[in-house]
C-alpha cells in the first residue's frame, strides 16, 4: 500500500470543514503539535480504514488490560481501593445524574510507574452539575492520591454535546469549528475511554461487578461507535488517544523484559 501525503502538501485533499478544524487545533494558540497535525492528516486522507484501525487497536491494547480484581501490583491494587470507595461515596449524586464513569491509564494496565489516575465521566446530556465536578470533586480526590502516587485527572463529556460536534461537521458550521475545535478533540478524546477505559460506575449497575453488562454502558457505546463512522474526526481523535496508550504499553512492557 502507497503511504498517504501526510506533510501540510496534503491538506487540499481534505473537505474545507476538516481543514477548518486541522487549522485551528494546529494554530499559534492551539494545543497541538506539527507532528500530531500531520498524523490526522494522514489518518483523514484514509477515512475508510479508520473503523478498522480502531478495532485492531484495541485488540492490540487487550492484552495489557487488568481489572481492579486482577491486578497484582501493590500500588495498583490500593489505587483501585481509593476509587472504589470515592465512587461509592459520589454514587448518589452520580446515579442522579445518569453518569457513567470509566477509568482509563495507568490503573488499567497495572503500571506503578507514574501512577496517577484518569477518570472520564460520560453522561447522556449536557450536565451543568457534571461540567464543574472536577473542581469538586478533584483536590479531594488529590488528598487521597498523595501516598499512591501522582496526582489525576478527571475529564467529562455527554452525548448530547459530541452528536452537537459532530453535527456542526457534517453542516460545515465553520464559526463554531473555529471557536470549538480545540473543545471537540478533547471531547473525542475523552469518548475513547468508553472503548478501553474500565466501568467503575454505572447507574443500572445492581451489583458490583456488574458494570460491564450495563444496558446504558453498551448504549453509550454504540452510539460513539455509530458517530465515529459518520464522523472521520471524531474516529482520527479517538484512534490516536488509542494508539498513544498501546505506544506507551509497548514501551513499558519492553523495558520490564
Amino acid at each position: 500500500m502507497n503511504r498517504p501525503e501526510s506533510s501540510l502538501e496534503g491538506r487540499h485533499q481534505l473537505d474545507s470543514i476538516t481543514q477548518v478544524y486541522l487549522a485551528r487545533i494546529g494554530s499559534e494558540s492551539g494545543a497541538f503539535r506539527t507532528e500530531s497535525i500531520e498524523r490526522r492528516m494522514e489518518l483523514l486522507l484514509q477515512p475508510d480504514l479508520l473503523e478498522q484501525r480502531i478495532s485492531t487497536t484495541l485488540a492490540q491494547l487487550k492484552p495489557f488490560a487488568k481489572t481492579p480484581n486482577t491486578a497484582t501490583n501493590p500500588g495498583v491494587r490500593k489505587g483501585w481501593k481509593v476509587l472504589r470507595s470515592f465512587v461509592k461515596e459520589s454514587a448518589p449524586i452520580l446515579r442522579r445524574q445518569e453518569a457513567v464513569v470509566l477509568v482509563a491509564g495507568s490503573l488499567v494496565y497495572d503500571d506503578p510507574k507514574n501512577l496517577d489516575y484518569d477518570l472520564d465521566i460520560i453522561t447522556l446530556k449536557e450536565n451543568p452539575i457534571m461540567t464543574t465536578i472536577d473542581h469538586l470533586w478533584q483536590p479531594t480526590l488529590n488528598e487521597s492520591w498523595k501516598k499512591i502516587g501522582s496526582e489525576g485527572h478527571i475529564g467529562y463529556t455527554n452525548l448530547e454535546l459530541l452528536k452537537t460536534h459532530c453535527g456542526s461537521l457534517k453542516q460545515e458550521r465553520r464559526d463554531y469549528v473555529q471557536e470549538m475545535g480545540e473543545i471537540m478533540a478533547l471531547d473525542f478524546s475523552i469518548a475513547s475511554s468508553i472503548f478501553n477505559g474500565y466501568p467503575l460506575f454505572t447507574p443500572d449497575a445492581h451489583s458490583h461487578g456488574s458494570q460491564q453488562n450495563s444496558a446504558l454502558l453498551k448504549f453509550m457505546r454504540e452510539t460513539m461507535l455509530t458517530l465515529s463512522r459518520l464522523t472521520p474526526i471524531m474516529a482520527t481523535e479517538i484512534l490516536l488517544d488509542l494508539e498513544e496508550c498501546l505506544s506507551i504499553r509497548r514501551e513499558r512492557a519492553a523495558l520490564s523484559e
